[in-house]
């Protein structure tokens, strides 16, 4: 995220798409204990940890990179439904993912997929990644400046800056569009290469304070949105992810579970682009506050229910399934709560960092806590959704309260943000 700042969203956003499709591919060429025996197993699992650990820092670099990026780039108008596509896309990776997994189950004996079903999905992987890495060079960055114009002369004076040099700017956007026309996997590698060099040669330049007085001075904000996004996290790490595990655990059949999941995924994504068009019309912090709303009323009432009818499968589906996929599709929009709350030079650090450690602590962890803690309070995603929703929906409250008290200045691409 610190790097994104002097160098550009592009450029590490380029280096985490490489780091996550060289990790993902990887995962599904490692030997395990059905190929290689005991050498497999114990060649393969270290190698795995390490590729996730690489995996989870790009998949980190990634999320805050493309907010960072789709926030800066949209037109204000437009800024929920171009990032509600950051929600669409994913759930709809992950219901593909789901789905897979659920034909191979299938199509193939348990002792296949334990030999080599589970690559598949790795695996298959590489096509999508490697379309996108041959093309990511379309990308550009763009001066964030016309995000900021507030009166009709500033607008005119940077219309005549630009004028000045019309003639110089179109012929390199020519050239720029001959590179582009031309772009391909061996030149998208050659520039990855030229992008490494530069973070490299940042990352050796930079301060060792430099994240951390990021966080420093904007330790409020960030404070604020670990608590904010508690209800978002949770609920999408306690219900497609986990809640399999938990239909399982109490009694019922671990597949209608995981089908369940796929269908709350497949929500989202139909109605990732419809709750954008809303955030447009009401301002991203109602949205979220009405998602807190929900999360805070149905949440523990959902799960508890899932925990005692988890033998019955349409009820599995309705919960698991519908329900939870309507209340994670009020949250399509919430990486742009996050990005436009801070200012452009120290938004990757400050958005990655406040992102991906409330992903961490609300959200990550939750499927181990459930698990440590299973045997002592029953039911306990009930229980763990109940608080994230609370912590939520008071967290948003008081940064709505500061802001209109004027206490803390929240936003840093519109106006006017709720």
């Amino acid at each position: 995220g610190k790097l994104s700042d002097p160098l550009g969203r592009k450029t590490i956003l380029v280096l985490a798409m490489w780091g996550m499709t060289l990790t993902t591919v990887g995962q599904g060429l490692l030997p395990s204990a059905k190929t290689g025996g005991v050498f497999g197993l114990s060649v393969g699992m270290p190698l795995m940890i390490i590729l996730r650990v690489i995996q989870g820092l790009a998949a980190g670099a990634g999320i805050g990179g493309i907010s960072t990026y789709l926030s800066e780039h949209a037109k204000r108008q437009n800024l929920g439904i171009t990032v509600s596509w950051i929600h669409m896309s994913s759930n709809f990776a992950n219901a593909f993912a789901g789905g897979m997994v659920i034909i191979l189950n299938f199509l193939l004996s348990s002792d296949d997929m334990d030999y080599f079903g589970w690559r598949i999905p790795f695996l298959l992987s590489a096509l999508p990644a490697g379309w996108l890495l041959a093309n990511i060079d379309r990308l550009h960055e763009e001066d964030e400046s016309k995000h900021l114009m507030e009166d009709e002369e500033s607008k005119h004076l940077v219309e005549e800056e630009e004028a000045g040099g019309k003639q110089q700017d179109e012929a390199e956007l020519l050239k720029e569009c001959t590179t582009l026309e031309d772009s391909s996997f061996g030149s998208a590698w050659e520039n990855t290469k030229k992008d490494y060099l530069k973070a490299k040669a940042a990352l050796f330049e930079m301060d060792p304070d430099g994240p951390w007085n990021t966080i420093k001075r904007n330790k409020t904000r960030i404070f604020m949105l670990i608590f904010a996004l508690a209800p978002k996290v949770a609920v999408r790490y306690m219900a497609p992810i986990y809640g399999p595990t938990y239909i399982d655990d109490e009694g019922g059949e671990k597949s209608v579970g995981l089908a369940a999941s796929v269908l709350s995924q497949f929500i989202v994504f139909l109605l990732a682009l419809p709750v954008g068009w809303l955030t447009d019309l009401f301002g991203v912090g109602r949205v979220l506050i009405v998602n807190n709303i929900l999360a805070l009323a149905l949440g523990f009432p959902v799960f508890y229910l899932l925990g005692i009818y988890a033998e019955t499968t349409w009820v599995v589906v309705l919960l698991l399934g519908v329900v939870f996929g309507l209340l994670q599709s009020l949250v399509s929009t919430s990486y742009l709560y996050v990005a436009e709350m801070f200012m452009k030079s120290e938004r990757g650090a400050a958005t990655g960092f406040a992102y991906n450690t409330a992903s961490a602590l609300w959200g990550g962890l939750g499927p181990f806590y459930a698990t440590m803690l299973k045997g002592f309070i029953p039911k306990f995603p009930a229980w763990y959704t109940l608080l994230a929703a609370l912590v939520g929906f008071l967290a948003i409250f008081w940064n709505r309260y500061q802001h209109f008290a004027g206490n803390i200045r929240q936003v840093f691409i519109r106006a006017v943000p709720y």
